[in-house]
C-alpha cells in the first residue's frame, strides 16, 4: 500500500493506493451506495456496504471531495481531495483544511496535522 500527498494551488491530494484484486468496473460506480456489497464483498462475506459509504458523507460534509478508480487484478486508489485556505502566521504559511490545520513551513518534507 502507498501514500501520496501532493499539494497544488489550493488543494492537497492524499492518494492511497493497494496492489489488491481491484474492484470490477460496474462495482465502482456504486461502491459510495449505502449498504452496496461488490462483487469482492460477497465471495468474501466481509462487507456490510457501509464503509466507503460513511467516507464520502463525512468527505462530503467537510467540503473536500473523495474519488475511486480500480483495476481488476491491479488494484485501487482512493483519493481525497482536501480544499486548502493559506495565510501566515508570524513568518510561515499554515493551510487550513475546514476546521483542520496544516501547518507547512517548507522546511520539513512532511506535512503536520493538528486539529483544533
Amino acid at each position: 500500500m502507498t501514500f501520496n500527498i501532493i499539494e497544488k494551488e489550493s488543494e492537497i491530494f492524499l492518494r492511497i493506493t493497494d496492489q489488491g484484486s481491484g474492484i470490477v468496473p460496474h462495482d465502482v460506480k456504486r461502491v459510495f451506495d449505502p449498504f452496496f456489497t461488490g462483487e469482492n464483498g460477497r465471495v468474501k462475506q466481509e462487507s456490510t456496504g457501509m464503509g466507503l459509504y460513511l467516507v464520502k458523507e463525512i468527505v462530503n460534509r467537510l467540503g473536500h471531495v473523495v474519488t475511486i478508480q480500480s483495476t481488476v487484478s491491479e488494484g485501487t486508489t482512493v483519493e481525497f481531495s482536501l480544499r486548502q485556505i493559506p495565510y501566515m502566521k508570524g513568518d510561515r504559511i499554515v493551510r487550513v483544511l475546514n476546521d483542520y490545520v496544516i501547518n507547512f513551513d517548507g522546511s520539513l518534507p512532511l506535512y503536520s496535522l493538528y486539529l483544533r
